[in-house]
């Protein structure tokens, strides 16, 4: 496993598994000194949720333009156990149903993606979060998200912004910007330059709406950048590799900006960060 930080990266050490991957992974893990540990791995749900990733696609033709095909795919968060759990409402719909909505969504003009991937499943918090691509027929491309958070101890869906205190706007942006700068290896404000006077990374979207760029990770606050995002703060020279560039705050460095009494808050907590 290889730990990699803006400019600098270091060896820490290897997993080598004994076994093909399941309920329980077992092995050895190598450190940078060839020291060996053995560990075994269960999965452990009591604070997280069980599901699976599906996926649909639909494609077809516009009328008068044979030679441009269409696509539409799409992958679906389905949380197992929602009966037992009282998350009745979490259900997702049935295939047919799914297959139904996919189709009144489909438009031909061109190859649209939506990839999910869990970024948090412990504390009683699921994030998630799906990128999108777009290539539209005679244009370009085109990316976003379209982020969920739900309490799984309530069984609720929430907003990141339900989480965070009012006015946490600028800090936020300030934090985000702070860490840009560190990740690419830039220098920070010259002496005697006020940090405000800066240019800042604005925050990708409005959270009240499902489409943004800020997500819940396993390690922190994650903000997920377009290169012109990146290019307008630290100069036209800087070179991004990335599409998109996150950017992540640790919860550490967030827990100032947390709202008591949320379960942001109490997942603090249980890290011993509050």
């Amino acid at each position: 496993m290889r730990y990699v930080d803006g400019p600098r990266d270091q060896d820490f050490g290897t997993w080598r598994l004994w076994q093909v991957p399941g309920l329980v992974l077992r092995g050895v893990w190598l450190d940078s000194a060839g020291r060996r540990q053995s560990f075994a791995l269960r999965e452990d749900y009591r604070q997280g949720a069980r599901y699976d990733i599906q996926t649909l696609t639909v494609s077809g033709r516009e009328p008068g333009l044979t030679c441009y095909s269409s696509s539409l795919t799409r992958d679906y968060l389905h949380l197992r156990d929602t009966l037992s759990l009282g998350r009745r409402h979490l259900q997702v719909p049935t295939l047919s149903a799914r297959k139904r909505q996919l189709l009144a969504a489909f438009e031909r003009n061109g190859d649209t993606s939506y990839y999910l991937s869990v970024r948090l499943n412990d504390f009683n918090l699921l994030s998630y979060q799906n990128f999108y691509e777009l290539y539209s027929i005679g244009g370009g491309r085109h990316n976003g998200f379209e982020n969920g958070l739900l309490d799984l101890a309530t069984g609720h869906r929430i907003t990141l912004a339900s989480q965070l205190q009012s006015g946490y706007e600028p800090m936020l942006r300030r934090l985000l910007t702070s860490h840009l700068r560190r990740d690419f290896g830039k220098e920070p404000a010259a002496p005697g330059q006020s940090v405000k006077s800066e240019r800042l990374l604005d925050l990708p979207t409005p959270d009240d709406v499902s489409f943004s760029g800020l997500v819940l990770t396993g390690a922190g606050l994650e903000g997920s950048y377009l290169p012109e995002d990146i290019v307008s703060v630290l100069g036209p020279e800087t070179k991004v590799y990335s599409i998109p560039c996150p950017v992540l705050i640790p919860y550490c460095e967030l827990r100032p900006l947390v709202r008591p009494g949320t379960p942001l808050a109490r997942m603090l907590a249980a890290r011993g960060l509050w």
